[in-house]
């Protein structure tokens, strides 16, 4: 078996079907003309089939922030410039999501549950779902504050959400608790992921 790997940077997905024990990975930031992160990614595999899809071929899209396979194998991607975008996996087909008045402008973290809903964090600190075709804000109890980088639901049905600027939160309902300072170190956390003994790892910066 191989192994589906994507990687996005400006405007650029690009796919690798690799076998697990003859792959390698090679993630870089280049520059722009002004010297600072262009966000693309370069990486090289050993033996393996690299498929590019350029998403900015029609439009530009600008830095990539987060990419999602749903359960249907379609591939969902947050773009700075055009919003969200769904990639068809069957033809690499792609089309930007219809607009509908309450939709994310910024999204920057995304998130699958067991039900297929998708969860859509943004730049400025909200949250959205979408189901059955269209988007909902989430209303809470309490603003979230920062830039949301990471979404996670755990074994218990809390969704937690990784922020920069603001730390980490666990919303459960409309209830969103803020974790203090003496359980996350920084309050720029960047990743998030609950391993087999249903322990949470966060990652942050600083």
């Amino acid at each position: 078996q191989g192994v589906d790997i994507r990687v996005g940077g400006n405007g650029l997905i690009r796919r690798c079907d690799a076998h697990p024990l003859h792959a390698s990975l090679r993630l870089q930031l280049p520059r722009n003309g002004q010297g600072e992160p262009g966000g693309a990614f370069h990486r090289g595999y050993a033996g393996a089939l690299i498929e590019a899809i350029d998403l900015a071929s029609s439009a530009p899209t600008g830095r990539i922030k987060a990419v999602l396979e749903d359960r249907s194998g379609g591939v969902w991607v947050a773009t700075a410039l055009q919003g969200l975008m769904r990639i068809d996996n069957r033809d690499s087909e792609y089309s930007l999501l219809p607009a509908a008045p309450d939709a994310p402008a910024n999204a920057s973290a995304l998130h699958e549950d067991a039900d297929g809903t998708i969860w859509i964090g943004t730049e400025e600190g909200r949250l959205y779902k979408h189901g059955a075709g269209n988007f909902q804000r989430v209303r809470t109890d309490r603003d979230i504050g920062g830039a949301v980088r990471a979404l996670l639901r755990d074994r218990d049905g809390n969704l937690w959400i990784a922020t920069t600027g603001a730390g980490l939160f666990r919303l459960n309902g409309s209830h969103l608790v803020s974790l203090d300072s003496g359980s996350v170190p920084s309050n720029d956390v960047r990743v998030l992921l609950e391993d087999v003994e249903g322990s949470l790892w966060v990652g942050s910066y600083g």
